[in-house]
């Protein structure tokens, strides 16, 4: 799930959230079999496209920080 604000016209903030469950159905979805996953995300659209940081924290990858450059595709 993502949740987008834009303000100032260029600028956009962005909280997300995920969870994968292992099992087809619900009565494990607080058990050890889901995973969950956090982050933010600041953008700015220029002439190049989009410049963003984000930081992310999930039970399998652990703390991680991404930059980028350029167009989403």
């Amino acid at each position: 799930m993502d949740l987008r604000y834009c303000f100032a016209r260029k600028n956009y903030v962005t909280l997300r959230s995920g969870a994968l469950i292992r099992s087809d159905d619900f009565k494990d979805f607080f058990s050890n079999g889901c995973y969950w996953a956090f982050g933010a995300e600041y953008a700015r659209q220029t002439i190049v496209g989009l410049l963003r940081v984000a930081a992310q924290w999930g039970r399998i990858g652990g703390f991680t920080v991404y930059a980028g450059i350029g167009f989403d595709f």
